[in-house]
């Protein structure tokens, strides 16, 4: 029995073997064929590298004096790039990487000593986009929404004589809406970052306070052809 079994099972390993290499160059010549008529199952892929201004808000922009959680973060920068999926539908998906970099904050304690206070975002998000007009000439303007996972990072430093540093970050899931437009492979957007979250670790060590990191990102981005 165990003969007739593995025989069995020898002849049915042929047969889809045999199916196989039937099935797959037919499958070929299908898929040649719709590329041929112009199918595609996406309208393009994009390899989209970004720089811009980074605005901080709520607690983040704070007066560092006259405010109880303010860190005084003025206008920085911001750097990144996403890999971005169009369909023919206008729908885009984008797994993307920002780093944004705050103003410093220089001030002096009581004592008349320097301090420097700095503050940065590392944003690990993935974005759903829609675009009007997303394979055809012209412009391309689109809107966005996405979630993040971002590292807030937050480092103080004391100057003059006795220099020495305190730093900290904490993650937060980050919700973030925009809007922008595309022209050829130039494209510019505006995005608001919704980042609020909980921590012990940074102006009241071991007291979790809430904070407001919300900011705002002026992009301008190249838009390279992904494949």
């Amino acid at each position: 029995m165990g003969g007739r079994y593995l025989g069995r099972t020898a002849l049915a390993a042929a047969a889809l073997m045999l199916v196989a290499g039937v099935a797959m160059p037919e499958a070929a010549q299908a898929r040649t064929r719709a590329r041929a008529r112009g199918w595609s199952p996406l309208a393009r892929t994009d390899l989209v590298i970004e720089g811009g201004v980074a605005q901080p808000l709520g607690d983040l922009g704070g007066d560092y004096f006259n405010t109880a959680k303010g860190f005084g973060a003025e206008t920085g920068y911001e750097v990144g790039a996403r890999y971005r999926a169009v369909w023919h539908s206008g729908w885009a998906l984008s797994p993307s990487f920002h780093f944004a970099d705050y103003g410093d904050f220089a001030g002096r304690d009581a004592d008349d000593t320097p301090f420097v206070v700095k503050a940065s975002v590392l944003r690990y998000g993935l974005d759903a986009q829609y675009f009007w007009n997303p394979a055809g000439p012209g412009p391309q303007p689109f809107v966005s929404c996405g979630l993040a996972l971002c590292r807030n990072r937050y480092r103080d430093e004391t100057l003059g004589s006795f220099p020495d540093f305190y730093a900290a970050s904490t993650n937060a899931l980050v919700l973030a809406v925009g809007a922008g437009l595309k022209a050829d492979t130039i494209e510019i957007s505006l995005t608001y970052n919704l980042n609020r979250f909980e921590s012990a670790q940074l102006l009241y060590f071991g007291e979790r306070t809430d904070y407001n990191w919300d900011s705002l990102s002026l992009r301008v981005g190249l838009a390279l052809p992904g494949g």
